[in-house]
């Protein structure tokens, strides 16, 4: 039986960006350039954790019609 893992954001997450932990979907829309440290834990059954961190590097903000969407794969 394959192993079932609730994911969660730790730190500060940017407003703009929003997170579904049930696919593990990010989107939104950067308002503004810089660097956006984020940290997503996995925790299974048995309450031991694992974290991935990455950073999120803006550059050039976009469009409004624009959207950022990212898939995060367990």
């Amino acid at each position: 039986m394959p192993e079932t893992l609730t994911l969660s954001l730790t730190g500060t997450v940017p407003a703009w960006l929003g997170f579904n932990p049930t696919n593990g979907q990010f989107t939104g829309t950067p308002t503004a350039n810089g660097v956006y440290p984020i940290a997503v834990v996995a925790t299974d059954s048995d309450g031991l954790t694992a974290t991935n961190t990455f950073n999120i590097n803006v550059a050039s903000t976009v469009s409004p019609t624009s959207a950022l969407k990212l898939v995060f794969q367990a």
